[in-house]
């Protein structure tokens, strides 16, 4: 049995609007070097769903247009309430389905992927069913085009590259890497209380280390919505940062799955 049938079963279903029917398909239609599945978390009775959908729907068509477009599907693992429910709002969509009665296919699934919510759009290899990213809406409002598919996530030193600011004189990390063996990347913002509680406490850290001898930095990632803001916390901080509104944010963010404003990790290199 392939990594995708075990996620998803043996058969998806798609909806003919023609027809005005439901059609049968074998999962193995997804098999094959350098496919990409998305698996779209979703009900009916969600109106963040019901928003989200429609744009998922024309961006699908776009990315089915490409030259990537037969690399690429979506299956739909329904959270309605019922079967009803289900046909209603699947028929709105291009892509397939789990049959609604596979209810345990999609528990299990929400639990490997640790979904707490929804909508959730999930990336996995479609070949292996390696993880790609849990963050798929992310990928669709940052790349509308699809032009970076298989979207798979890039090594995080490749994705430092680039200017950073510093309080005194800003660098890159290319002049600033030979001298680091630690890095901390610290997704934080002036307008989120626990973020400004949490800053002294790792200043002192970050001072403690530093006075210590070892090679250690910190990047702040800013989720702040106005430079001024930006500027006014970044001004409290000692270390790194990425420039204002710089698009490295938001790749760093779906590396480290950073589903809130106050996150901390370490990478060793």
């Amino acid at each position: 049995m392939s990594a995708v049938s075990k996620l998803v079963g043996g058969k998806v279903i798609s909806y003919n609007p023609d027809k005005k029917e439901f059609c049968k398909t074998q999962t193995s239609c997804f098999a094959g070097s350098g496919r990409v599945l998305g698996l779209y978390f979703s009900a009916h009775w969600c109106p963040p769903c019901r928003a989200f959908t429609p744009q998922l729907a024309q961006w699908y068509s776009k990315v089915k247009k490409s030259s990537n477009g037969e690399k690429f599907d979506i299956v739909f693992l329904s959270s309605d309430r019922d079967e009803a429910q289900f046909n209603e709002y699947f028929q709105l969509m291009p892509w397939y389905a789990v049959p609604y009665e596979d209810r345990e296919l999609k528990n299990e699934a929400s639990k490997r992927f640790k979904v707490t919510g929804i909508p959730t759009l999930v990336f996995i290899n479609a070949e292996n069913g390696a993880l790609i990213t849990t963050d798929g809406r992310s990928v669709v409002m940052d790349d509308p085009d699809g032009k970076d598919f298989p979207w798979t996530p890039k090594p995080v030193l490749e994705l430092l590259s680039g200017v950073l600011k510093a309080p005194e004189k800003d660098t890159t990390w290319e002049e600033v890497h030979k001298d680091i063996e630690y890095v901390g990347i610290y997704f934080s913002a002036h307008w989120c209380g626990p973020c400004r509680a949490f800053t002294p406490q790792l200043l002192g850290t970050y001072q403690k280390v530093k006075d210590a001898g070892k090679k250690f930095e910190i990047i702040f990632c800013s989720s702040d919505r106005e430079e001024d803001a930006y500027k006014e916390y970044y001004a409290t901080m000692p270390w790194l940062a990425l420039p204002f509104g710089d698009n490295r944010k938001k790749s760093l963010s779906r590396v480290f799955d950073v589903t809130g404003k106050q996150f901390y990790t370490q990478t060793v290199y």
